[in-house]
């Protein structure tokens, strides 16, 4: 008599996972966490991180950049072992230190930013640091900025395969009319996760907008 073989743990792991890769980052859908609103409409987590160029290349902003911190508002010019991705294609910014008052709750608070342009054109988004933001401490706001990055970018999403809609959510908790919803377009990366994430899921091809 013929037993049916078990799938192995790398096996359940590929049809849990659905990784699409970029230039710059890794795009990780859980089909684990699908949840059905309707036939063909559904929420998913996805996390996106970094290539590992790109992350060594951000943590190494990211802590030179909280060196200028305790610097007074203006611009400094960019140490040269702040360049970690080659040859910049693109000119080499200052650093920039900015400071205001913000409210919140009532309260006025000093909010305070280091932020550089990367010269670099696969890198569109600048890096930046809170040092001062509502009353948190500088150590808070860059440990939640280092393990964004050395963690990776977790976000609720909604697919709508049968017409060629998605969307994200704020928080993993927020109901669906908080959806930011919208079309899906032609020669975009929206295009293709929405396609690859559709298959996956339903097992289907998906409406595709004219």
């Amino acid at each position: 008599m013929l037993v049916a073989s078990r799938p192995t743990h790398a096996e359940d792991q590929q049809k849990r996972f659905l990784e699409i890769p970029t230039e710059n980052d890794t795009l990780t859908f859980d089909l684990k966490t699908v949840q059905f609103i309707s036939p063909g409409r559904f929420t998913v987590i996805s996390t996106r991180i970094d290539n590992p160029d790109v992350m060594k290349q951000q943590l190494k902003s990211l802590g030179i950049l909280k060196s200028y911190c305790d610097r007074p508002d203006g611009k400094y010019p960019a140490p040269a072992d702040l360049l970690q991705l080659g040859q910049p294609d693109l000119p080499i910014e200052q650093i920039e230190v900015k400071s205001r008052q913000t409210k919140a709750s009532g309260m006025t608070y000093p909010f305070k930013m280091v932020s550089w342009k990367y010269p670099y054109v696969r890198l569109a988004h600048p890096a930046y640091l809170h040092c001062k933001q509502w009353g948190r401490s500088e150590s808070e706001l860059y440990m939640e900025s280092h393990n964004l990055i050395a963690n990776g970018l977790r976000t609720k999403e909604l697919y709508d395969c049968k017409r060629g809609l998605s969307g994200s959510f704020m928080h993993d908790d927020d109901d669906l009319s908080k959806a930011f919803t919208a079309p899906v377009r032609k020669g975009t990366n929206g295009l293709a996760w929405y396609r690859a994430v559709c298959r996956a899921v339903t097992q289907e091809e998906p409406y595709l907008p004219e």
